[in-house]
């Protein structure tokens, strides 16, 4: 029977201290929890209050704030009495509002015990948590993407490392951006990072942004100018961040994302760092200051060997000190790769022909335990690139369909090859096509030729839009009844992804091979069907 006077505490909510009923209704109560300042009303049929009386021998404290010892209790119409070691009679009323039983002690020694199937769910739960975050595919699913073996294999790897620095140089097309997005997922997910960085070409800011939201629900911030404008470190305030490499060139926007210890920091189109530019030193300071790289390059020799050199030197400049020691070790390749294989093809503890020749043509090769798959990691560890590059390549890949080259030569002036262009549109109205030219100027000519009897069938995407401008662009041509056709700049050669476009016209040739493989990349990629 709930009396006036009497003392309950909330089982649901203990921080509310004492509570005293003051009103007692047909079907509720009122109760004051007079140290917070709440008033409650419960019906008398399912409340969540549990009587609060004191023993003989207990402690208690009044509110005014004096303690005294009980040596008997007297209940006088249902409301407690209690008698103290000065005979002095305390009602209920009088005792401190204060007592808190919040903690699992203080509830257990209160009597206040959770329903055992509580326990029980709680346990479970906990066992499922355990199951899941000790799987050892945590962060590999969860994506919105098609799990390819070559992706997972690369992303396990890296992930398996300390605090990783490594260079991802798949062939154009092979997911270089998924495998950096799925380290990024498991690293977080099993709260390895918390601080990442993401370094792109302006171009590509909301591209990534997207792409990590869309496949990964990660939701980073971009940090540009108008950040700089609202925080004074806008690097500081926010864990996952997104910039472009031509807003970090901004002295005061380098310095501030200098001020910050970044657990992982990632450079996409890495092969335009090249040593001596700014874009480099600001890498190289990043760098240093981030316990994890990763470099994303298609092709990391398209600007020569000593820039990649250069690159490598960015993830481990200790290992990579000597670009004339790094000569010299590819000019022994051949040797080194005859007797890695003799070793790599035997099996169990190495026999004293393998012993002899390690200790001749490697002796930092360390013996002490001859357990060969140790050995085999020694050997690449300590020559080449080792474990600071992953390179698949398309000829081992399959489902990617034959590439038909057609080569038109056409002599005379510009005008012919517009002539040709048109006839080669018309002939074939049903399929999309991506043309690629050197120039903006040539880009913009072109697309002009094309508007007069294209309309809006044709579309221009170059670097004298802004990023608003060719997202549109690239969205409109992406539609099943968009432009047909989208003329670019040598800006689409880098970056965006059309693997539903049917035809790639190159309306020059470029000199470098690796620029031609760049091109090509933009439509056959993987999810290319045409």
């Amino acid at each position: 029977m709930f009396k006036i006077g009497q003392r309950y505490l909330s089982e649901m909510e203990p921080n509310l201290g004492l509570g005293i009923v003051e009103e007692v209704e047909d079907k509720f109560i009122s109760v004051n929890f007079r140290s917070s300042e709440e008033l409650r009303k419960y019906s008398k049929r399912n409340t969540p209050l549990k009587r609060i009386t004191f023993e003989v021998g207990d402690t208690i404290e009044t509110t005014d704030n004096e303690s005294f010892t009980i040596t008997s209790v007297k209940d006088i119409d249902g409301v407690l009495s209690y008698v103290t070691d000065d005979y002095r009679y305390i009602d209920e009323c009088d005792i401190s509002d204060k007592l808190s039983l919040s903690s699992p002690i203080d509830k257990l020694l209160s009597g206040i015990i959770d329903k055992n199937r509580d326990f029980e769910l709680r346990q479970k739960v906990l066992e499922i948590r355990e199951y899941i975050n000790s799987s050892p595919i945590r962060g590999f699913c969860g994506g919105r993407i098609e799990l390819l073996g070559h992706q997972i294999y690369v992303a396990n790897e890296v992930t398996s490392r300390f605090n990783p620095r490594v260079m991802l140089s798949d062939e154009t097309g092979l997911g270089k951006t998924i495998e950096a997005s799925l380290i990024i997922h498991r690293l977080l997910l099993t709260e390895r990072i918390s601080k990442v960085l993401i370094v792109l070409p302006e171009p590509l800011v909301h591209q990534w942004f997207i792409e990590l939201l869309r496949k990964f629900n990660l939701l980073f911030t971009i940090v540009d100018e108008a950040s700089l404008k609202e925080s004074d470190n806008p690097f500081k305030d926010k864990q996952l961040i997104i910039s472009s490499i031509e807003f970090l060139g901004n002295k005061k926007a380098k310095q501030k994302a200098l001020e910050e210890q970044w657990d992982l920091t990632l450079f996409d189109e890495a092969h335009h760092l090249t040593k001596g530019s700014s874009e480099y030193d600001l890498a190289k300071d990043i760098c240093e200051k981030s316990k994890g790289v990763i470099l994303l390059t298609a092709t990391p020799e398209q600007l020569g060997h000593e820039s990649h050199f250069s690159r490598l030197q960015l993830l481990d400049p200790k290992r990579y000190f000597s670009y004339e020691e790094f000569e010299k070790e590819e000019l022994e390749y051949g040797e080194t790769t005859k007797y890695l294989n003799d070793i790599v093809d035997g099996s169990g503890e190495l026999v004293e022909s393998e012993i002899t020749i390690l200790k001749d043509k490697f002796p930092n090769i360390s013996l002490d335990d001859l357990n060969r798959d140790k050995i085999i990691d020694q050997l690449i560890d300590q020559n080449g690139t080792g474990r600071n590059l992953f390179r698949n390549r398309r000829a081992v890949m399959e489902g990617f369909p034959e590439r038909i080259v057609k080569l038109y030569d056409i002599e005379g002036k510009a005008s012919d090859q517009l002539k040709w262009l048109k006839e080669y549109i018309i002939e074939d109205r049903e399929r999309k096509s991506i043309l690629i030219c050197n120039s903006l100027e040539r880009a913009e000519e072109i697309h002009g030729f094309l508007k007069k009897f294209m309309g809006p069938q044709v579309t221009l995407f170059t670097e004298n839009m802004n990023m608003v401008q060719r997202d549109r662009a690239a969205a409109a041509f992406s539609t099943e009844d968009g432009a047909r056709i989208m003329v670019c700049s040598e800006i689409g050669s880098e970056g965006r992804n059309f693997q539903f476009v049917h035809h790639l016209i190159l309306f020059d040739l470029p000199l470098e091979p690796e620029l031609v493989e760049q091109r090509i990349g933009r439509v056959d990629r993987i999810g290319q069907k045409n």
